[in-house]
């Protein structure tokens, strides 16, 4: 069997991107070389080795290391400077691991999630939030970060995407060809509970999400309620959105087993994300057995079968108000909801990414 080592920018949380990885290594039995790991517990089976987590969190440059322009070079710079000779294979999960420099006879996968979207189709959303300043310092920035996101192209031999719509992204802003492994999404955690009445909604309260047009929406439908789960930077401002809004509840940052009661519970998920690269909520729905109301953007659509498993709509109002008129009028069959979620299983993620290092030359 080959010996496989796995790449992570870093650690500050355990997200999406961590569990995905974790997973990886698992299945793998590969060690994850990051820079440095703080807020995350990972499965006791998974050795995770923080090669420079003095330097970022307990030395005297780790106050100027908090600069996240500055971290990304210097991140960079670390995994340029990484020797793992031993190994067969080198996953690279992440953008600034891609640094690293194989030797003549390894074989390198890049796993990116996606090119980095403040790079190339966020970028106008993202340098619009700045005001003329720093939009010429960024514009400098974002030029030359992307002649180094290109040239490292080269490094590797095969690119993961997670969704067919990232693979699209790879192909139309790198230039490359990928193969798509889903995430990883233990469906059996979810059930079908019962039907009581609300919508829900579960995201980062930020302007990607765009949650605001959930409440906008709402707001016209006071016979209905919405329920959203989550915390954010647009918090405050999306409080003061839905205030007077009795249908409308801020649940907050909730666990996986309240999370997981909220969708067995649902009546549907209402999901707005702007371009979203895959889209975990609306999976853990259908494995739930609810409907999703999705916008007609980014991974979500793929999943749904209209009228068998959700509706898909426009990123406005009126479109979303039609669009939950049409999922009060509709029978729904939770058990063909709930087979429509089983291609995004884990144990198919498992078994992808064992094939796939099986078949590496």
């Amino acid at each position: 069997m080959k010996k496989v080592a796995i790449l992570h920018d870093w650690f500050n949380g355990y997200g999406g991107a961590a569990y995905d990885i974790e997973q990886i290594a698992l299945a793998l039995k590969a060690p994850i070389y990051t820079t440095f790991a703080k807020n995350v517990s990972l499965n006791s089976s998974v050795e995770v080795i923080p090669f420079k987590q003095d330097k970022y969190l307990n030395s005297f440059h780790s106050r100027f290391l908090q600069n996240m322009a500055l971290q990304m070079l210097s991140i960079r710079s670390d995994f340029a400077k990484l020797a793992l000779d031993e190994y067969d294979v080198v996953i690279s999960s992440g953008i600034q691991c891609r640094a690293y420099a194989p030797t003549k006879d390894q074989y390198t996968i890049n796993y990116p999630r996606s090119p980095p979207r403040w790079l190339y189709d966020l970028y106008d959303f993202h340098m619009n939030a700045f005001g003329p300043i720093k939009r010429n310092f960024a514009g400098i920035y974002c030029k030359r970060f992307k002649k180094w996101d290109l040239s490292v192209l080269h490094n590797i031999d095969l690119i993961v995407a997670n969704s067919e719509v990232v693979q699209e992204r790879i192909k139309r802003y790198w230039n490359r060809d990928s193969i798509v492994i889903y995430p990883p999404v233990e469906t059996s955690k979810y059930r079908y509970r019962d039907d009581e009445g609300y919508y829900l909604s579960v995201g980062r309260l930020d302007p990607l999400k765009r949650i605001d047009l959930i409440i906008e929406t709402f707001k016209k439908l006071k016979d209905y309620e919405v329920k959203i789960v989550g915390t954010g930077p647009e918090e405050r401002r999306l409080k003061e959105l839905a205030k007077g809004s009795r249908n409308i509840e801020f649940c907050g940052f909730v666990d996986e087993k309240k999370k997981i009661e909220l969708l067995g519970r649902c009546r549907g998920l209402i999901f707005a994300a702007m371009n979203e690269d895959f889209g975990l909520a609306p999976v853990e729905a259908l494995a739930s057995g609810k409907p999703v109301i999705t916008v007609n953007e980014g991974y979500p659509p793929y999943m749904i079968k209209e009228g068998v498993n959700g509706i898909i709509v426009e990123s406005n109002v009126r479109s979303f108000v039609e669009g939950i008129g049409k999922c009060e009028r509709i029978a729904w069959d939770p058990s063909k909801i709930i087979d429509s979620a089983m291609r995004f299983d884990i144990n198919n993620f498992i078994e992808q990414w064992r094939t796939l290092i099986g078949t590496v030359p």
